[in-house]
């Protein structure tokens, strides 16, 4: 459905210039019409479920190719290509990644020699004024991708307040997707991934092991329209969704749920994981924490009431196919061979690996990773994390640190680490590295549980100097987000803006 109270046509029939389609991606395969058929009606207006969105609609007198681009009047370097699939009478064109609430000039061309031109201006959708709003810092240096993928959440909220929203936004910090999350979510660990194709996953919610939910999370992908391509109601096997989904290379989903054992006389919350088949609507594989616990693959460490993973990994690494769980109650990192089910080895503290410095020499116990988040493994055996530091002995500290593991020699060897003074966010967070080297840094705040310790931010993170190349900042305290995700300039949207190509398909359009 459209909203047609935003609609605004202004229809506009002059000669065109020869714009005989000659695509990049994909090849054309429309030919050029000569006589070219008249455009009988346009219209444009904002699309219902995606404020962000608009839907222009085309009647030719018979069927031919159409292209669009529309132009932000307020930023006239913001044009959005959107081009036919082909020749037809009446053509719906979808143009996404607009900015809320700014006017854009829409100009309709008809594919052929001396084909017409329909100008429609459309404004765009506002956003729930609980949106979060940002502030950008640019420093020296390029950055990788133009779009960030995130949650907003409000902190420390019950089911009947909860304020949940997932956003891209542009290198200024302008949304240019946005989707609200019908679940009354409160738990911060909502997963939010772009799948490619236009696709966002969402999953999560479910991490505070909490009984009395009126939900289990959510297990969901939605295309950019906001419509759902799939859902999962609930986990095969576990209590809920928590923390970490993916989509792997089989087209399987691999996702953590929280489970409950008997041990030692006592129910024992512990860790679920799952992959299952969309296809098939099976689970191809799972694996729970209940046999280790039971056979001492793990050290208890004294705790028996409660085990947490809030990231799982898939590695073939230098031993075989493997499982990473980050078990952030233990402060260890779980590696579990997937074709046994064992767990093989334990590293963190308490576990069976030596901490080394860079030069080799061995590190004390408060140099290991504390309540870690995210963890970001190579087949080489290097580990990328965001190094919480809750519970580290001394005072509050969140770094960035990668490792280097030797699985033979059970050494975890330090390679780099990066902070900046008053850093300490205890709960969430990311780091993930991106196609320059480059890393990608989340710093997740709740200042209702831990006053004073600062606002979230995303930021990209030079290791080699440790130079910010950009910065955003939320501009409210209140909310924060779990992880986030860089997304290529011309993966998402065709925005001339942030995809060069797609400038260089208007300027071929358009003849110049």
């Amino acid at each position: 459905m459209l909203n047609r109270s935003l609609l605004l046509i202004v229809l506009v029939g002059c000669a065109g210039k020869d714009n005989a389609p000659v695509a990049t991606t994909p090849p054309p395969t429309t030919p050029t019409i000569t006589g070219c058929p008249p455009v009988t009606a346009a219209a444009a207006a904002v699309s219902e479920g995606q404020p962000l969105e608009v839907a222009l609609d085309v009647a030719l007198s018979e069927p031919a190719d159409v292209w669009a681009v529309c132009t932000d009047r307020a930023e006239p370097t913001d044009r959005h290509l959107v081009e036919a699939a082909g020749p037809a009478a009446t053509h719906r064109l979808l143009v996404r990644g607009l900015a809320p609430e700014r006017t854009y000039t829409c100009a309709v061309h008809v594919a052929c020699d001396g084909g017409e031109t329909a100008e429609v201006a459309v404004t765009t959708g506002s956003l729930p004024a609980d949106v979060s709003t940002f502030t950008v810092t640019r420093g020296a240096g390029e950055t990788w991708g133009s779009y960030t993928l995130f949650n907003d959440m409000a902190a420390c909220v019950d089911y009947d307040h909860t304020d949940v929203h997932v956003l891209i936004v542009d290198p200024d910090g302008v949304p240019r997707w946005h989707y609200e999350v019908p679940e009354p979510l409160k738990s911060l660990d909502l997963d939010t991934r772009y799948l490619g194709d236009g696709e966002i996953h969402v999953a999560g919610g479910w991490g505070e092991y909490d009984l009395t939910a009126p939900h289990v999370g959510v297990m969901r992908t939605v295309n950019l329209s906001n419509e759902v391509v799939l859902d999962k109601p609930a986990p095969d096997l576990g209590l809920g969704f928590n923390h970490h989904s993916e989509l792997l290379p089989t087209g399987e989903f691999l996702t953590l749920t929280y489970t409950y054992h008997e041990f030692g006389g006592a129910f024992v919350g512990g860790i679920e994981v799952e992959v299952w088949d969309p296809v098939a609507d099976a689970l191809t594989w799972d694996w729970d924490s209940g046999d280790a616990l039971a056979t001492g693959q793990v050290p208890d460490n004294g705790l028996r009431t409660f085990f947490a993973a809030n990231s799982v990994a898939f590695v073939d690494d230098a031993l075989g196919p493997a499982m990473y769980l980050s078990v952030v109650t233990m402060d260890q990192l779980w590696r579990v061979d997937r074709e046994t089910g064992d767990v093989t080895h334990v590293i963190g503290v308490g576990g069976t690996f030596t901490l080394l410095d860079p030069a080799g020499a061995p590190l004390p116990d408060e140099e290991w990773f504390y309540f870690q988040h995210d963890p970001e493994y190579t087949a080489d055996g290097k580990v990328l994390m965001h190094d919480n530091g809750q519970g580290r002995p001394g005072p509050g500290t969140t770094r960035v640190v990668e490792y280097q593991l030797d699985l033979d020699a059970h050494t975890v060897t330090r390679l780099w680490q990066w902070t900046e003074d008053g850093w300490y966010n205890p709960f969430l967070g990311d780091a993930d590295r991106l196609p320059n080297d480059d890393v990608l840094v989340t710093t997740a705040f709740v200042s209702c549980a831990v006053p004073g310790t600062g606002r979230s931010s995303v930021f990209d993170l030079e290791p080699t100097t440790g130079a910010v190349k950009w910065r955003l900042d939320w501009d409210n305290d209140a909310y924060t987000p779990f992880r986030a995700e860089r997304i290529e300039g011309c993966e998402v949207f065709a925005n001339a803006r942030h995809c060069p190509a797609v400038a260089e398909r208007i300027a071929e359009l358009e003849g110049e």
